[in-house]
């Protein structure tokens, strides 16, 4: 009984073995497989990007800003313009302030369905917003300044420098070359210039403060009034009459600090939706209409086919140099790696422009031109349903600001376009996460079948035999 015993262990963990060296294998493949597989994959995310979401994400872009147009005080451009920017602003830095209040509240461990449903009204709420921000400052600057060649080059000229001074203009990225999945993680994190810590919690000061207490060598805490007077020692120990007394209460004291964190994570709040965000306008703005001046303007549809040509033409060039600019910067430092960093997301830049204006034009053209109200709420609506259900819905949101060449080595190239890629990799991470439990389940087991060896050669055999002889029919229920 004991060497059948031991010959069905021997049998399960060669099982075991078999088992998990399928996907051992599968994660030791040759270094050429390797490198095959994540390029079809990047291949892939690249026409997802490029067809599939940045399309959809025009489309949302138009039929709200279309919508805007219409329901917002459209006899009064000045005063529209006005609502837009109220609207608009206000809401980007609401939703700043409150970034990690809303992480606490709507978060999927504490609810499921009140996090979907929060962070799917968030996105919602803030993508209206995000154009309307947009729209408001577009139309100021075409109400206050001439649509002439010289004054639409000089407000993107001085906006395009300003960016470059602060190290901001990979802000200016958009689909195709950045993709935002609705995943938790960050949901609803928006990244300031300063990066200021909002965090300012009372535990933190609280904290901080006892500590420089404790470190003190006189110290009086009073519990019924709550307050901190720090009286000298005299030569017995003892607390005597003070010739001063430092008396706060510590709600006075850590109110003091968290003033001082929050006015300085507003002013970066404030900075970075009101400055950095608006330039991002005027730099979009000055490109998008120079090439409604140069590019075939006596032709509409012409122009916006040009554009979706020239836009997809760069969008395939940018794509295809970016290994070869990820080796170039990688090599290079300080300045000249900021230069050629810039240098190539001007040149993606040019071409999202021109992809987003052909989309956005062709649809005024082509889909029920008589109706343009009904156009808009159809590729509004249409649009952002879609890209919920492609889990990409974030991607229609203008958030945070980015410091150019910020990352290490050559990644400050690379566009976050990763969507199948990141699907491949949660999932192979689950299957490793499955090996290593069913290989933590084959030792338990083993140990368990030692034990009921021992008790066999002492005559304790029928209490325990059972239990090694049920193999389980699927071996991952021990997971």
């Amino acid at each position: 009984m004991t060497n059948s015993a031991t010959r069905l262990d021997q049998d399960w963990m060669r099982m075991v073995e078999l088992r998990a060296g399928v996907g051992m294998t599968g994660g030791l493949d040759s270094q050429s497989s390797n490198r095959l597989h994540y390029m079809i994959l990047t291949i892939l995310d690249t026409i997802f990007s490029a067809i599939v979401a940045a399309p959809a994400v025009v489309g949302y872009w138009r039929g709200t800003w279309g919508l805007s147009d219409a329901y917002l005080y459209r006899d009064d451009p000045v005063f529209s313009s006005f609502v837009s920017v109220a609207i608009g602003f206000t809401g980007l830095f609401v939703f700043s302030i409150t970034q990690h209040r809303l992480n606490d509240l709507l978060h999927p461990d504490k609810h499921r369905l009140s996090y979907y449903a929060g962070s799917r009204f968030y996105t919602a709420v803030f993508g209206f917003c995000c154009v309307n921000a947009w729209r408001g400052a577009w139309q100021a600057l075409d109400l206050y300044t001439e649509l002439i060649p010289s004054t639409v080059f000089a407000t993107t000229a001085v906006s395009l420098l300003a960016l470059a001074i602060m190290r901001a203009i990979r802000n200016v990225s958009a689909p195709p070359f950045s993709l935002s999945l609705d995943s938790c993680p960050g949901y609803f994190e928006v990244q300031t210039m300063f990066r200021v810590n909002s965090v300012c919690s009372m535990n933190i000061v609280r904290e901080q403060f006892l500590l420089r207490v404790q470190r003190a060598d006189f110290w009086l805490f009073d519990v019924t009034f709550l307050r901190f007077d720090l009286l000298p020692l005299d030569s017995n120990g003892f607390h005597g009459e003070p010739p001063y007394t430092k008396s706060k209460t510590i709600h006075e004291l850590l109110a003091a600090k968290n003033t001082r964190g929050w006015s300085l994570y507003l002013l970066d709040c404030a900075f970075s939706v009101g400055v950095v965000g608006t330039l991002v306008v005027f730099v979009w703005r000055g490109v998008w209409i120079l090439f409604d001046l140069y590019l075939l303007p006596e032709d509409r549809e012409y122009s916006a086919l040009g554009s979706l040509a020239i836009g997809y033409i760069i969008v395939v060039v940018t794509f295809s140099l970016q290994p070869l600019m990820r080796y170039v910067c990688a090599r290079l430092e300080g300045l000249a790696r900021l230069i050629a960093a810039d240098a190539f997301l001007l040149l993606s830049f040019l071409g999202t422009v021109n992809v987003w204006r052909g989309i956005w034009n062709l649809l005024d053209l082509w889909l029920l031109p008589n109706n343009l109200v009904l156009s808009c709420w159809i590729t509004s609506v249409g649009c952002f349903v879609f890209l919920l259900l492609l889990n990409c819905s974030n991607s229609i949101l203008v958030r945070g600001v980015y410091i150019d060449a910020e990352e290490e080595e050559g990644k400050c190239v690379i566009f976050p376009c990763h969507y199948l890629r990141l699907f491949f990799k949660i999932e192979r991470e689950k299957k490793e996460a499955r090996r290593r439990n069913l290989l933590s389940a084959s030792k338990d087991f083993a140990s368990c079948t030692d034990g009921t060896g021992k008790d066999a050669e002492n005559g304790a055999l029928l209490q325990n035999s059972t239990s090694t002889t049920i193999i389980p029919g699927n071996p991952e229920s021990l997971v």
